[in-house]
């Protein structure tokens, strides 16, 4: 993969690890932590591995991983270990920052709240009442009133790869609205 985009593009500048799997299970019934593993977090590694060696070349680069605020804490049932990979992400993120900085390269997450994606609301899953109360429950612990929408996660992204944070490594910014439920595991 990294090879076809060198050969057809050029130099990798940005690389964003969004690649995410999540399910509900309970922990103790949970058959789904490898597959979760693999792709969020192995994908992480193997992606970034191969990616950070080509921009430690060039002395620039921005990398940005997909994390959760479910890697921050938790409170809904039956995703601990989606939430365990989402904070691996999280703690990868710090060290990968400290392994690349010296290259002026940035490694930074978004922790993203509940966006309102058909994936995210479980649409074609659950019913379509069960959606709807998800969200109004959902805003209803926001401080804006709201869920997210994709574009709230796009902008976040823009920034974190801009010039403008430049200055800006192993942080994970979290975009949810201002779940007051989540203030004591705001990063």
């Amino acid at each position: 993969m990294v090879q076809t985009v060198l050969h057809e593009l050029g130099p990798i500048d940005i690389l964003v690890n969004n690649a995410s799997v999540g399910k509900l299970s309970p922990i103790l019934e949970t058959s789904l932590a490898d597959l979760m593993v693999g792709v969020n977090l192995k994908g992480t590694i193997l992606c970034f591995q191969v990616v950070a060696r080509c921009m430690m070349n060039r002395k620039y680069a921005r990398i940005l991983n997909i994390s959760s605020l479910a890697g921050l804490g938790t409170s809904f049932p039956g995703t601990s270990a989606y939430a365990a990979t989402k904070a691996g992400l999280v703690a990868l993120t710090k060290r990968m920052a400290m392994e690349l900085g010296a290259f002026n390269i940035t490694v930074n997450a978004i922790a993203p709240g509940l966006i309102g994606t058909d994936t995210a609301l479980q649409i074609g899953i659950l019913s379509e009442i069960e959606v709807r109360q998800s969200v109004e429950d959902t805003s209803r612990k926001t401080m804006l009133g709201r869920v997210g929408e994709p574009q709230d996660i796009a902008n976040a992204a823009l920034f974190l790869i801009s010039d403008e944070a430049s200055f800006i490594t192993a942080q994970t910014l979290t975009v949810d609205g201002g779940r007051m439920d989540f203030l004591t595991y705001s990063a």
